[in-house]
């Protein structure tokens, strides 16, 4: 980073190599966007097999911000648990971003879509895209067009 004294998550996380699970809540931190999403994805633990994350109400959280994590996604990743709830930019289109870029190896998937501008047009590209190997999936699609 480039303030003395300062810290990256990021940079943190990645020298992390010894790390296996990781869960984090963005809840509600009108700051998280499509950049700060590329930031985190960037500097996932190398090693990661679970990850957690909640982007619960960030209102800046949109279609390129599930591109921008899509791309990070460590491809050990055995347990993926995703939260945007009322993240209401998301379409079908994030959704395609985002399963497009699950790990191969991935076979428990959690995912929460509530008040998202999702249709049946999302969910079939989702089932489309789920990795042979999921053998566990939940997902809520509340108050949205396929609810």
């Amino acid at each position: 980073s480039s303030r003395p004294g300062a810290v990256s998550l990021p940079e943190v996380l990645r020298a992390d190599e010894q790390r296996t699970e990781l869960s984090l809540s963005f809840a509600h931190m009108a700051e998280v966007d499509a950049a700060a999403t590329r930031a985190l994805a960037r500097g996932f633990p190398p090693n990661l097999q679970k990850l957690q994350l909640s982007f619960t109400g960030c209102q800046h959280v949109n279609d390129q911000a599930l591109w921008e994590l899509a791309q990070g996604l460590p491809s050990g990743l055995h347990v993926l648990s995703l939260d945007f709830l009322a993240c209401r930019t998301i379409t079908d289109d994030g959704i395609k971003h985002l399963a497009d870029g699950f790990p191969a190896q991935l076979t428990k998937l959690t995912l929460h879509f509530d008040e998202c501008s999702i249709t049946s047009n999302g969910l079939k590209a989702l089932a489309e895209r789920l990795p042979k190997s999921v053998r566990d999936f939940h997902g809520t699609f509340r108050n949205t067009t396929i609810d």
